[in-house]
């Protein structure tokens, strides 16, 4: 059975790294002052890390729920860029934006800057995201990436669906 403790308290650090392999750094985690980080633990983390653009996969209406607050315009007025693909929560990107997304994530990556993924817990869409990245930028195959994902975030919780779409 899968160890659904949260990062922080697993390895003591609330940011997952995914290692790609470029200059800049790509991490992952969940929600800023959602049901995961309801004190807002998490930026101060963000800037230890040298955050400099957010990949926001929840969509808005969740954030203003989960959150209590407008989070791109938060991370705005903390200096970040945000690159939103808003995914359903247990769903896959609808909008056909996603090889977009996954391609100014790289190239902000190659660039030497750093980025973080989040959703809401940061262990579904999240990793989902950061699969498909890894997938673009290693070249693995669908299995090969869900295997890669198992070494980097053994607690991820991916749906069939998503899984299917890392397959393709």
């Amino acid at each position: 059975m899968p160890d659904n403790t949260p990062r922080a308290q697993q390895n003591g650090t609330p940011l997952t790294a995914y290692p790609l392999n470029l200059p800049g750094r790509i991490y992952g985690s969940a929600m800023p002052f959602g049901l995961y980080d309801p004190e807002g633990t998490l930026l101060p983390e963000w800037r230890a890390a040298a955050i400099h653009s957010v990949v926001l996969l929840a969509e808005l209406d969740e954030c203003r729920e989960k959150a209590g607050r407008d989070l791109p315009a938060l991370y705005r007025a903390e200096g970040l860029s945000v690159l939103s693909l808003p995914i359903p929560n247990y769903g896959v990107p609808v909008d056909g934006r996603v090889s977009d997304v996954i391609t100014e994530t790289r190239k902000q990556a190659e660039q030497g800057r750093n980025l973080l993924i989040h959703c809401s817990a940061g262990l579904g869409r999240t990793a989902l995201f950061a699969t498909l990245l890894a997938r673009s930028v290693l070249g693995l195959s669908g299995p090969d990436a869900l295997a890669w994902l198992g070494r980097h975030q053994p607690g991820a919780l991916l749906t069939p669906a998503q899984i299917m779409l890392i397959m393709e």
